[in-house]
């Protein structure tokens, strides 16, 4: 179920997505029967008025071996849309494409990103002012994986 949040123009949500979330995310990979768990933190912080900065860290059990994980993201807000991108260097402004995302008013997005032969089909879900869900679908031709994130404060 989404939150009805008669979305305007994608500016507006700047406000929704600042500040600290929580995260689970559950792993699933389907080709080799094993899944994943991720619990951490993700930080939107200001660096202009239509860029936060997100940072995403947390530890990851995966196959039975524990690991420290983190990335971080650029979300760029334009009225009809928003850009994610990967940040390669945050000081310099430089960041690799990732995704860009149009909100329907339910507050719903589908996207995608190709990286080299496999391909991410992701959805964007805005459950309520504190609570948001993404999940990707990841194939290739040694990937079937699901990857489902909720995001709560």
């Amino acid at each position: 179920m989404s939150v009805n949040i008669q979305i305007k123009n994608h500016l507006q949500l700047y406000d929704y997505f600042c500040g600290q979330w929580e995260i689970s995310r559950q792993i699933d990979d389907l080709l080799k029967k094993q899944q994943g768990h991720m619990q951490g933190t993700v930080t939107f912080h200001s660096l202009s008025e239509r860029l936060l900065h997100c940072e995403e860290k947390g530890e990851m059990i995966l196959s039975g071996q524990r690991f420290d994980v983190f990335r971080h993201y650029a979300y760029e807000f334009f009225e009809e849309f928003l850009d994610i991108h990967f940040v390669r260097h945050l000081e310099q402004r430089q960041f690799d494409p990732f995704c860009r995302l149009v909100f329907n008013n339910e507050g719903t997005a589908e996207t995608h990103h190709p990286c080299r032969e496999d391909m991410y089909q992701g959805s964007f879900n805005l459950v309520s002012s504190s609570k948001f869900q993404t999940t990707w679908m990841v194939t290739g031709p040694e990937k079937q994986t699901q990857i489902s994130t909720m995001f709560y404060r």
